[in-house]
């Protein structure tokens, strides 16, 4: 029997809901060696068959993998440095949120990843959507339908007229964007209202993520650490190879014996740290050298102080007066210590998926599957009836167990990015430095790049203090203005940047212009194609659908037309934030709302929230993500005090225009069609390697 096509609406859902689910899948399953190991090219030679993200691997080759200067670093670069250091951060058995009953900052960084992933990825498989270009429109930037029509106009004319051509001779021509095309304009005020690292994303990430104020520190500390001057001082030098010898130098010289004993002939050794490894040199060689004394501790000492932190509290735990037994502290801590088959036999069940598990197999513990908090499953591993747990010795037990499973993560870190042998690190940017050379050459001859450091200094330091929340008044947290405000007041040293890149150094100018037109060739869709709601994926989800039995089919409509209102509440939802920030009273209202535009933020926020998160209890339900106590615990800095949220419990409130947005079921389409997509995915990576 002929089956019905997906409407348009539909097809657009259901590319939406795979892409979501196959990206997440993908940067979750990083986290296995498995997965490493079974990468693909340039990783590993995986038959495209069988390679573990192929997603990724599209992204890589389509607009990664030629970028000027990472193009031009050898196979070995990837299949033997990469490879290592991937593997050697796999095989630490990082924590997992689960365990922690937080959302840890690992989490809330794969999930933006996984988000980004998604978003880049639809726009490669199923194109941007042609239609007639408009030029010499005007827009006026406080409207916010202006703005999206403004976005829309350049990227019709970005991928399919000659806009690129005219923003590159503009932009060698001058460094003033009122001098640019009215779209340019227009759309630049879009770009920094939703999308790029900026305003929305970063007051996002700073302010509404619940874990952005404890990660605001760590940025903060590497900030303080790292040596501005030195580093300016050192681009300052006239001769291209001088600098870059210098700047090799004060980025990866270490201190220890062996580079003493070198001089005299000794073996040399693979040992110590160097500025991005360390904080401080021994002070026996601090006068000896002292461009090696800003061979500071970077992350050793921005992981070394949490850790300390951490010590501090576990052990205050250990001397209270109405502690749980000794023995059960052993037991928590005999658990952080197991290796991953120790840990995974003691959480596991088999049989049990986790939805987005694509790849492989991907096994939840056993507390989730019971509704027994961990620590109630940790205590059963060694004693098969133990003693009931009152409510507070369970709560001390939990943040013993989150405490010790940190500073075990911080402590692998550095081993694993430090001391190391051989030293992962240093050998990766010194490949990287020697394939980028020759571009660093051209641009030290273009650009003067110590001005563009204390350019990117003051912008960090001016980001960093706008982030912190008013000490006069707690109840102001920053606002997305905030960062509008932070971007435009800086936005002239970029624009100066580029200016000065692309007028002095026709070689910059090629290079980029060659790259840009190769990745925007890679959104565009073909000249009279007849596609749907998914683009040019449109035809291949149509047959994945008509796979399907009749009862699945009509399961799956109604799952698909739910999520298809969904996204398009999502969309009214990020418009009237866009209207705020866009709006000249825009100052007044945007402390009244937690969150900014941007369709992405929402769809990043649901990743987060449905992170599973043991029960607080000794049995109960398990909590997820946007749960009101895994909130709490994730504001929880290092040192105990909740730096986290305020702005992010907005976010989750009635925030004025209406309640939040619920993501509705679509475990049957995600089951049914999920691995069917993925193969789509491997045989266009196999259809790429064909090609090369």
């Amino acid at each position: 029997m002929e089956c019905e096509e997906l409407s348009a609406s539909q097809a657009n859902a259901l590319f939406d809901i795979l892409t979501h689910h196959e990206a997440r899948a993908e940067i979750e399953g990083l986290k296995y060696s498995h997965s490493v190991a079974t990468f693909g090219t340039p990783i590993s030679s995986e038959s495209p068959v069988n390679v573990s993200s192929p997603m990724i691997q599209l992204l890589l080759k389509k607009c990664t993998l030629v970028l000027p200067g990472l193009r031009d670093v050898s196979s070995e670069f990837w299949s033997k440095s990469i490879f290592a250091l991937a593997t050697a951060l796999d095989d630490s058995n990082l924590s997992d949120s689960y365990d922690k009953g937080s959302v840890g900052i690992r989490r809330t960084l794969s999930t933006a990843s996984a988000a980004m992933v998604e978003y880049c990825a639809r726009g490669i498989l199923g194109g941007y959507a042609r239609r007639p270009i408009r030029k010499g429109a005007h827009y006026d930037t406080s409207k916010p339908e202006d703005l999206i029509s403004a976005w829309d106009d350049f990227v019709q004319q970005l991928l399919y007229g000659d806009l690129l051509e005219k923003l590159f001779r503009k932009a060698a021509e001058t460094d003033k964007l009122s001098d640019h095309e009215p779209v340019v304009q227009a759309l630049h005020k879009y770009v920094v209202a939703m999308f790029d690292p900026q305003s929305s994303f970063l007051h996002y990430v700073l302010i509404v993520s619940p874990r952005g104020q404890s990660m605001l520190p760590l940025l903060s500390r590497v900030h303080n650490l790292t040596p501005y001057f030195l580093v300016r001082q050192t681009l300052k030098i006239g001769n291209a190879a001088s600098m870059i010898s210098g700047m090799v130098q004060l980025l990866l010289a270490k201190m220890n014996m062996s580079t003493l004993t070198s001089w005299f002939g000794a073996q040399p050794s693979d040992s110590g740290m160097n500025l991005l490894q360390q904080y401080t040199v021994h002070r026996l060689f601090r006068s000896w050298l002292y461009k090696a004394d800003s061979s500071a501790r970077i992350i050793s000492r921005t992981l070394g102080a949490d850790v300390s932190e951490l010590k501090k509290r576990a052990k205050a735990i250990e001397l209270d007066k109405d502690r749980p037994d000794e023995d059960l502290l052993m037991k928590i801590k005999a658990y952080t210590a197991m290796p991953h088959d120790g840990q995974s036999h003691i959480r596991s069940q088999s049989g049990i998926e986790t939805p987005y598990s694509s790849a492989r197999t991907l096994l939840i513990s056993s507390s989730e599957a019971e509704s027994i908090s961990i620590i109630s499953a940790i205590l059963s591993s060694f004693q098969d009836q133990p003693s009931p747990l009152s409510p507070h010795h369970h709560s001390l037990l939990l943040t013993y167990l989150s405490l010790h499973l940190s500073i075990r993560d911080r402590e692998t870190l550095i081993h694993t990015l430090c001391h190391h042998s051989p030293d992962l690190v240093t050998a990766t940017i010194r490949t990287l430095v020697s394939a980028y050379t020759p571009l660093i050459r051209t641009l030290h001859q273009a650009v003067d790049l110590s001005t563009g450091t204390s350019n990117l200094e003051s912008f960090l330091s001016d980001l960093i203090a706008i982030s912190k929340p008013s000490a006069s008044s707690s109840s102001r947290v920053p606002s997305v203005m905030d960062y509008i405000h932070l971007l435009e007041r800086h936005q002239s040293s970029s624009h100066s940047f580029i200016h000065q890149a692309l007028k002095n150094s026709p070689q910059l100018y090629e290079w980029y212009h060659s790259y840009l037109l190769h990745v925007f060739k890679q959104y565009a869709q073909p000249p009279e194609s007849q596609t749907g709601g998914a683009g040019t994926m449109t035809s291949e989800l149509n047959t994945l659908f008509s796979s399907l039995s009749t009862p699945d089919r009509q399961v799956i409509i109604g799952e698909l037309d739910a999520h298809a209102s969904y996204l398009s509440s999502l969309s009214q939802k990020s418009f009237d934030q866009l209207c705020h920030t866009s709006s000249p009273s825009a100052v007044e209202v945007s402390d009244k709302k937690g969150q900014g535009p941007g369709i992405f933020l929402y769809k990043w926020q649901a990743l987060m929230d449905s992170t599973r998160i043991t029960p607080a209890t000794a049995s109960g339900p398990v909590r997820y993500g946007n749960s009101e106590s895994v909130r709490e615990a994730t504001g929880v800095d290092v040192d105990g005090t909740k730096k986290g949220g305020a702005a992010g419990d907005r976010a989750h409130d009635d925030d004025g225009e209406g309640e939040a947005v619920k993501a509705p079921d679509i475990s049957k389409t995600v089951d049914l069609l999920s691995g069917k997509f993925k193969d789509i995915l491997r045989a266009k990576v196999g259809e790429m390697e064909i090609e090369k």
